[in-house]
């Protein structure tokens, strides 16, 4: 969904994808990726989830690659986890998970002169704080914060299914 999302709310936004799919306890890869997938036509081969923070309309997009006999159910469980996540708040442990993942990331992509440089401008493209105050931020998020923007912004979607020609 796009959202429009004041920065405070961004640190929050960005926990719920990670809880969603990058962490070590992420909901997605636990529920939809097969331990085999040739056995098992109805699991997802890939998964994963981004918040991309915009001034105006930031977005949530949840992916998942899968056969055509998988897709119902790959859409139902995208759309259960988004469910969960409204009406309960993450655990400790998903929380202390994707803060690890959300902090880990955040210095792995300023390793490079370049990428800093960019990450210093965000900032005004963004109206967000200062990139440097990133990791504060996101160890103040707490579950019902999460939980809260979750029943937020996460009322609206839209499903876009590409499948390859015959």
């Amino acid at each position: 969904p796009m959202i429009s999302a004041p920065s405070g709310d961004i640190p929050a936004l960005r926990l719920l994808a990670a809880a969603l799919a990058d962490s070590g306890r992420a909901r997605l890869p636990a529920r939809l990726l097969g331990k085999n997938m040739v056995s098992d036509p109805n699991a997802a081969s890939t998964v994963a989830a981004q918040f991309t923070p915009r001034r105006y309309a930031s977005e949530l997009t949840l992916f998942a690659q899968t056969g055509p006999q998988g897709v119902d159910r790959i859409k139902n469980a995208l759309l259960d986890e988004i469910r969960k996540l409204r009406d309960a708040p993450l655990s400790p442990a998903e929380l202390a998970s994707a803060k690890n993942y959300l902090r880990g990331a955040w210095s792995v992509e300023r390793e490079a002169l370049r990428d800093r440089a960019f990450q210093a401008a965000l900032p005004t493209v963004l109206a967000a704080s200062p990139d440097t105050s990133w990791p504060h931020s996101v160890q103040a998020v707490t579950a019902a914060d999460v939980q809260r923007v979750a029943k937020k912004y996460l009322n609206n979607y839209a499903v876009a299914l590409i499948m390859p020609q015959s």
